[in-house]
């Protein structure tokens, strides 16, 4: 049976983009990256080769450098660190924009939820999460495709330990089991090579019904997603 969507509403927090493959891969940064987002640092290559300067990665665009009257002209040391004072400005405000969304989005009585598909964007706002203390209060969902990588499977263990908190993983429905386990179970009632077979049939198994169940599974009433809405 297919689960319900949520209906309070969904807090769109920053802009991040997927780097997901068609094995249901994710590419991932380590959990210290959250903070070198959130404090207006760069990340490392892989994430500004494929999405450039940090700022993109939550709906900026470049920021304005600061003009001011002046006797003479600036040297390139000046003009750098006023144009770095502004960038950090900007991710300040941003920060504090998003944490009091969270912080709203809780006080409203209404069951958050924060589905975290560990791209750039949901690892900031893992980290803005945990500045709050608000794990308690905010359920974080998992959905294990059981075609992840490994290292993605590791990096939810790690993120877990490093924020101190235990996710709400979903799988298949009627699989259960460890990584490996999980898999074996999966191949055996579904096919291990669905997702060549029936591509819409595999994102609607392994995606989309985990999702939605595990949205219903912990009775989510608003949802905090990465993605920016148009």
């Amino acid at each position: 049976m297919t689960a319900a969507a949520p209906k309070r509403g969904v807090i769109s927090m920053l802009m991040g983009s997927s780097n997901q493959n068609k094995y249901g891969g994710v590419s991932h940064a380590k959990p210290v990256i959250g903070h070198q987002i959130a404090s207006g640092k760069k990340t490392f290559s892989g994430i500004n080769n494929q999405q450039g300067w940090l700022g993109r990665n939550i709906g900026m665009r470049g920021a304005a450098t600061v003009m001011a009257a002046s006797s003479g002209p600036w040297d390139q040391v000046t003009a750098e660190k006023l144009e770095a004072a502004s960038k950090q400005m900007r991710l300040t405000h941003l920060e504090e924009q998003a944490m009091d969304a969270i912080k709203q989005a809780v006080d409203s009585g209404a069951q958050v939820v924060f589905p975290n598909a560990l791209i750039a964007g949901d690892v900031v706002i893992t980290h803005l999460i945990s500045r709050l203390g608000l794990f308690d209060k905010i359920p974080v969902l998992f959905v294990n495709t059981l075609h992840l990588f490994d290292e993605t499977l590791d990096f939810i263990e790690e993120i877990e330990k490093h924020y101190e908190f235990k996710g709400h993983i979903s799988m298949a429905e009627g699989i259960e089991g460890d990584r490996y386990e999980a898999k074996k179970n999966f191949d055996k009632k579904y096919g291990a090579n669905l997702w060549k077979e029936d591509i819409e049939q595999y994102d609607k198994v392994c995606k989309v019904e985990p999702f939605l169940r595990g949205l219903k599974e912990l009775n989510c009433e608003t949802m905090i997603t990465g993605r920016t809405r148009w």
